[in-house]
C-alpha cells in the first residue's frame, strides 16, 4: 500500500468537492474515510488505477490507525448526537469493509509474518465489533429500526475467511487460544450447515485446535441443533463453556430451535395442559406471555392457563404477521443482561 492516510487524496478531494461526505465525516473532529469500492484492483496499490477514484491502497499502518479511530468513536457522545446507532454501525461496516479490502489486495501476509500477525489482529477486532453491534441492532430492530443482517453476515463470513486463511498460513506463529476462539465462533455461526462444517474441520488440519474445549463446544452445539435436541442446545448455551461472543453467534438459531422443540412436543406429549410458565422455561423465553403468543402463532390449542398438545396440527408461523414476528424475536432470559456487556465504545 502507498496511501498513508485514512482516505486516498483523489477520493477525498472528489468527495469534498461534491459535498459527498457522511454526516459522521463532517465537523471539526470529522475525518474522511475511504469507502468500500467494488472495482478496486491490485493496480491501485501503486497508484496506477487513478480512474476509479483511488490514488493508492492504504498502508498497514494507515489501516490500523483508521480501524482504531473508527472503533474508538462508535457510540461516543459526539457521534450519538449526530446519528443513530444503526447509522453509525452502517457507516463503520462500510468503512471497515474498505479496510479489509485494502488488507487483502496488498497480500502483505504472504511473505511477511510480523505484518500478517498485525493483519490478523485487525481482522479479529473487526469480527468482534461486527458481532457485538449486530447483537445490539437486533434489540433496536424489535423497537423501531431494521437492518440488512443477511448482508452483514455475508461480509462477516468473508472477514472470517480471510482470518482463517491467515491462521492456516501462519501456523504456530498464532496464539493457540486466539485461533481456537475465532475458529469456534465461525463454527457457531454456521451450525445449520453440516456439510460446510465437516469440510471446515477437514480443511483446518490442526488436531490441537479441533480438540480444544472451545471448538468442541461448537461441535456439540452443532450436534444438538442437527438432532433437534432443543433442551440440550439451550443447556450448552447456559453452560460455562459458552462465552458472550458464542451466545451472539448462536442467538440467531434460537427461533428455529424453539419452533422445532414445540413441534416435537406436539407429537410426543399427551394432551394434558402444560402451563405457559413451564413452556417458557423449556424453550427459554423470558415470560409466560411470550410463550403464549408463540403457541398461538403455531396454531396450537391453548387456553388462559397453558397449551394442550396433540389437539391441533402444528403450523410454522408466518413471520410476516406482526404478532408472530414479535413473538419470534424475543430473546431468551439467558441473554437478557447480555446487552449491558456489549462495548459500544
Amino acid at each position: 500500500g502507498t496511501c498513508e492516510t485514512s482516505c486516498p487524496e483523489a477520493e477525498r478531494a472528489r468527495r469534498v468537492e461534491r459535498d459527498d461526505l457522511d454526516l459522521l465525516e463532517r465537523g471539526p473532529n470529522g475525518r474522511v474515510i475511504r469507502r468500500y469500492a467494488r472495482n478496486l484492483t491490485a493496480s491501485a496499490a501503486t497508484g496506477e488505477n487513478a480512474s476509479d477514484g483511488s490514488s493508492g491502497v492504504r498502508t498497514l499502518e494507515a489501516c490500523e490507525d483508521t480501524c482504531a479511530w473508527l472503533l474508538a468513536r462508535f457510540g461516543c457522545d459526539e457521534w450519538n448526537a449526530k446519528a443513530s446507532t444503526q447509522h453509525q454501525a452502517e457507516f463503520l461496516w462500510d468503512r471497515l469493509r474498505g479496510v479489509r479490502q485494502d488488507l487483502s489486495i496488498q497480500n502483505c501476509f504472504v511473505e511477511d509474518a510480523p505484518s500478517a500477525l498485525r493483519v490478523a489482529a485487525l481482522l479479529e477486532r473487526m469480527v468482534t465489533h461486527t458481532l457485538e453491534t449486530t447483537f445490539a441492532l437486533r434489540r433496536l430492530e424489535t423497537q423501531t429500526q431494521t437492518f440488512n443482517e443477511a448482508l452483514h453476515t455475508e461480509q462477516l463470513g468473508k472477514t472470517f475467511g480471510m482470518l482463517l486463511r491467515l491462521y492456516a498460513d501462519l501456523g504456530d506463529a498464532v496464539d493457540l487460544s486466539r485461533m481456537t476462539e475465532f475458529f469456534s465462533l465461525w463454527l457457531c455461526l454456521r451450525i445449520d450447515a453440516t456439510r460446510e462444517i465437516s469440510a471446515e474441520l477437514r480443511k483446518f488440519n490442526r488436531r490441537d485446535v479441533i480438540r480444544s474445549p472451545k471448538v468442541q463446544f461448537a461441535i456439540k452445539c452443532h450436534r444438538a441443533y442437527a438432532s433437534g435436541n432443543g433442551i440440550g442446545f439451550f443447556r450448552l448455551i447456559e453452560s460455562s463453556e459458552c462465552s458472550h461472543l458464542h451466545e451472539i453467534c448462536l442467538e440467531k438459531y434460537f427461533t428455529s430451535v424453539r419452533l422445532e422443540t414445540l413441534r416435537a412436543m406436539n407429537v410426543a406429549n399427551n394432551s394434558t395442559t402444560m402451563s405457559f410458565d413451564e413452556l417458557a422455561r423449556i424453550v427459554r423465553l423470558e415470560e409466560a406471555g411470550h410463550a403464549e403468543q408463540l403457541v398461538q402463532s403455531c396454531n396450537l390449542r391453548c387456553d388462559d392457563v397453558g397449551v394442550a398438545f396433540r389437539l391441533a396440527p402444528f403450523r410454522y408461523p408466518d413471520a410476516r404477521e406482526r404478532k408472530a414476528a414479535s413473538s419470534l424475536r424475543w430473546s431468551a432470559a439467558i441473554l437478557a443482561n447480555a446487552l449491558e456487556r456489549v462495548s459500544l465504545a
